[in-house]
């Protein structure tokens, strides 16, 4: 707006604006000084803070870190107990009359089960057990006369 000697006044929202990015910058700059002054109540302030922090960071990981101990010490004992290693899985591809598998499919579905569960459980596999089983053959149809 312009008085009437042609200079220009900053409007009312300009100076409401204005006066909180002041009144802010007033607020910071006592709080440095006092901050200044007072050395040994800022560095308390600092160690309070990070304690805070510390604390409220840490409980967390503590008792996550607790529960895989006691998970890892039950799997340790269950293994001595049961005589079987602790990652122990069993995987099965049954053959059927409509799906059946070669050995090169039995060969593929192992590679691929093995790698799978590599990348997923992070742990490379130690021994493997593979057993190939045909699908069951119907040979009733010689012995329908025989009572054996």
């Amino acid at each position: 707006m312009k008085d009437g000697q042609g200079e220009s006044r900053p409007s009312v929202v300009d100076l409401f604006i204005g006066g909180i990015g002041l009144a802010f910058l007033s607020y910071i700059t006592i709080a440095l000084k006092r901050l200044k002054a007072q050395r040994t109540l800022s560095a308390l302030l600092v160690i309070a803070f990070a304690l805070v922090i510390t604390i409220t960071v840490y409980i967390p990981i503590f008792a996550d870190a607790v529960g895989r101990s006691v998970v890892r010490e039950n799997l340790e004992r269950k293994s001595k107990s049961a005589n079987y290693p602790l990652f122990s899985a069993r995987f099965y591809a049954m053959p059927t009359a409509s799906c059946k598998m070669t050995l090169d499919d039995v060969s593929y579905v192992y590679d691929w089960l093995a790698d799978l569960l590599a990348r997923q459980m992070g742990v490379p596999i130690k021994t493997s057990f593979v057993q190939s089983e045909s699908t069951m053959m119907r040979m009733l149809h010689g012995w329908r006369g025989s009572l054996r």
